[in-house]
């Protein structure tokens, strides 16, 4: 190597130094004077030992490592700088995670992380006497290289917010880059471990404690299970997952017993998942009024966990949350079995020095919050999935939400308030429990609202029964027609100004929004766009805080667009309601202005999720509402495949289904672009949080989750809704959002 290095720089001082690696790690001087290391050794027990060297905060120099797979077609390489909280071995294990996380990378998971002995025999190199790796010269070197100025492209330009970085490579493939922050990391008194707690593990333990005070108060205690993995040569505790409570946890003021029903399933999972390198730890709760200390009932459950003489377990660690979940004091406890019998069980536990977790600072919105339409189903649906947002901290990095129909009662009702979020749920289940009809009927069923629809209908039946006969006259007879006969075909009817779509309208202005404009969005940040359906050129309508309009009339001023217009447009299920009848004052892509009429109807008939107005690749040159959030968090309140059972023989069925078939395979084109996004790498991410998912399709199926076929048949109108089928489609909503954000984006 010194001789390699010298041929290239003859002018630098290279000194090669011979001796066991190993041993040099232990010396107290072994980092001093180096500005990088580069470790090309390949060897796991180097990568332990120097993990093991760096705990406690260990100042070193950036630590770089490369690693060619037994093949020379795929390669790793990892970096760790001085601020991040563990060394190579801590970033190759990230990297496995991550590469078990994307089904494309089954290539590299299976050349680095092999599940089975590899099948193909291996090859010696020249003057080898033992089996190395079948690869030319030119592979090795072509891949070290592209490691190598992958890290340094990542030393030149350090990202402030990061600690490390990761790459996968092969050569049937692009190059990825991952990088991460620093685990938390809470150390015991002695010196047996470093508990490195995941960003992911600590953002789910805080929304679980969130939870449980919405739900319970502030002094019940609460908990779950832990999942990572234990390094005994390193000396570390990898916490990377958290779940909330089992269902047949029981919980109290003055203490917490974590169930077991479906531990079994979620560890099974876990382990497949990530190849043996996550499995369940041990347990979490909170003291929300005591130190995070063990309690007597404590040390006794996890006794009873570790006196199992079917179990292997050495280990067990439990983390106590004490205090505030915005602010809390976490304390690790790691059990460590000695003698374990038939008769006799002895532990030791070494107590943790505590760590006090700041408040989490404010963060860029580069969120996008999509929510579908399908009426009180979807808002209660939502509910949940706003639940699981708030409890997660994310409420505050949404940069656009972005509704459609049902989707946008609620979006509306969160956007143009600026209660609590305690006070928005009241408000939102207290609107289930109502209903709309009640007050559409109100607003509908007065003899000067019947006059008016009466007198409506009367002026545009006519008008538009004649006008539909004379466009199949020919062109002279009716252009003889409009000349003598004094009615021009080509003329449009007149505007509706009553009908059932104005009664809706009235109903949400009289409990919702009353006559706020769309522009006049409450929180601070957060941009709103609510989608509808123009009629006449079958375009998108959207009402936006930032503007709205369509692209072929151009945009309207703010003062001519109301909360309540919007909201009802997009709402007006074309089946039922008439589309909204309006003039607008629009202003052209040339900044002229001219006067026209639209009619607005459900934004569902458009594009149902109300993901299109956040997709890359939109130009503001022709489309309104252009935003580029970099994760998206789609919520559908769709009930999935349609009924086997029924048989569509008449033409109101038949058309009601062919109608259903086309709109959801409308729907799955724009899931499938969403995968194509984050998968082309123009957004980072995205989850979609489906009412109708089979759950047999989930990742895992949590023992909390209730089921599709409890929640996906309930209709999509606005009548009110029992507290039952109320809890039931938002525990649904709120349980799927956060098992999908756990899996999907866990760095979120």
């Amino acid at each position: 190597m010194r001789d390699r290095v010298l041929r290239i720089r003859p002018d630098l001082d290279v000194s090669a130094n011979l001796g066991n690696l190993l041993g040099h790690i232990d010396d107290p001087t072994a980092f001093d004077g180096a500005d990088i290391i580069i470790d090309c050794t390949g060897s796991s027990a180097l990568r332990l030992k120097v993990e093991r060297r760096i705990r406690g905060g260990l100042k070193h120099p950036p630590i770089a490592s490369v690693g060619v797979s037994y093949n020379a077609q795929a390669a790793i390489a990892t970096l760790s700088l001085p601020v991040h909280s563990g060394g190579p071995s801590d970033i190759a294990r990230r990297l496995k995670l991550e590469a078990c996380r994307e089904p494309q990378l089954q290539k590299i998971r299976d050349a680095f992380w092999p599940t089975e002995p590899r099948p193909e025999s291996f090859q010696p190199e020249p003057g080898c006497s033992e089996p190395t790796f079948v690869g030319s010269d030119a592979d090795l070197a072509a891949l070290s290289a592209r490691m190598l100025n992958a890290v340094a492209e990542e030393l030149s330009g350090v990202d402030a917010e990061r600690s490390s970085a990761g790459w996968l490579f092969d050569f049937d493939g692009e190059l990825r880059t991952y990088r991460w922050k620093p685990d938390t990391v809470v150390s015991d008194a002695g010196d047996r471990y470093e508990v490195r707690i995941s960003p992911a593990a600590l953002r789910e333990m805080r929304a679980w404690a969130r939870t449980s005070q919405r739900l319970h108060g502030p002094v019940l205690e609460t908990g779950g299970l832990i999942f990572g993995e234990v390094s005994e040569s390193a000396g570390v505790v990898w916490v990377t997952e958290a779940e909330g409570p089992p269902p047949d946890s029981n919980a109290s003021e003055h203490h917490f017993t974590c169930g077991v029903e479906g531990m079994t399933a979620a560890n099974a999972e876990k382990e497949a998942r990530f190849r043996g390198s996550v499995s369940c730890l041990g347990s979490w709760h909170t003291h929300p009024t005591s130190p995070a200390e063990p309690s007597k009932v404590d040390i006794g459950a996890v006794a009873q966990l570790l006196g199992d003489a079917d179990s292997n377990r050495r280990t067990c660690l439990l983390l106590i949350l004490s205090g505030s979940p915005d602010e809390p004091i976490v304390g690790a406890h790691a059990f460590r079995v000695l003698l374990r019998t038939e008769r006799t069980l002895a532990f030791d536990v070494r107590a943790a020095a505590t760590k006090r977790i700041a408040r989490a600072k404010p963060q860029v919105r580069d969120v996008g919050l999509a929510l579908s339409g399908g009426g009180s189903r979807a808002i209660a649906f939502h509910l949940g999935c706003f639940r699981s947002l708030n409890d997660l901290g994310l409420l505050d990095r949404l940069q656009v939400i972005s509704s459609v129909s049902g989707g946008s009662v609620l979006a509306a009702m969160y956007a143009y308030s600026d209660d609590s979020f305690a006070s928005f749920d009241a408000r939102v289940v207290d609107l289930l429990r109502r209903g709309l009809v009640c007050d559409i009927a109100r607003s509908w069923l007065t003899p000067l609202s019947l006059a008016k629809n009466a007198a409506s209908i009367a002026a545009n039946v006519p008008v538009s029964l004649l006008r539909t006969g004379a466009r199949l006259l020919p062109t002279t007879l009716a252009t003889l027609l409009a000349k003598y006969a004094l009615f021009d075909p080509r003329q449009p009817p007149p505007r509706r100004y009553f009908s059932r779509s104005e009664a809706f309208r009235a109903a949400f202005a009289a409990r919702l929004f009353g006559e706020r404009r769309i522009a006049d969005v409450q929180r601070h940040g957060l941009d709103v766009i609510i989608n509808a359906t123009e009629l006449r050129t079958g375009s998108a309508f959207r009402f936006g805080s930032q503007e709205s309009g369509c692209w072929r009339f151009g945009t309207i001023p703010d003062q001519e667009a109301f909360v309540s217009d919007a909201v009802a447009a997009t709402a007006a299920y074309p089946v039922f309601l008439p589309a909204l009848d309006r003039e607008y004052t629009f202003r052209g892509r040339d900044g002229t202005t001219h006067r026209d009429r639209v009619l607005l109807t459900d934004g569902g008939v458009f594009e149902n999720l109300g993901v299109s107005p956040m997709e890359p690749g939109r130009s503001k040159s022709i489309s309104t509402n252009v935003f580029t959030p970099d994760v998206i968090i789609a919520c559908d309140a769709g009930a999935g495949l349609l009924d086997e059972d029924s048989f569509p023989m008449w033409w109101p069925t038949r058309m009601q289904r062919s109608f259903l078939a086309t709109f959801r395979k409308a729907q799955d084109a724009t899931r499938k672009r969403l995968h194509e996004l984050a998968a082309a790498g123009e957004i980072s991410g995205f989850v979609l949080s489906y009412l109708g998912q089979n759950d047999g399709a989930l990742p895992w199926r949590p023992a909390d989750l209730p089921p599709r076929d409890q929640a996906y048949r309930y209709p999509t109108g606005f009548s009110p809704m029992s507290d039952a089928d109320s809890t039931l489609l938002s525990a649904r909503g709120e349980r799927l959002t956060r098992l999908l954000l756990a899996y999907y984006l866990p760095d979120l």
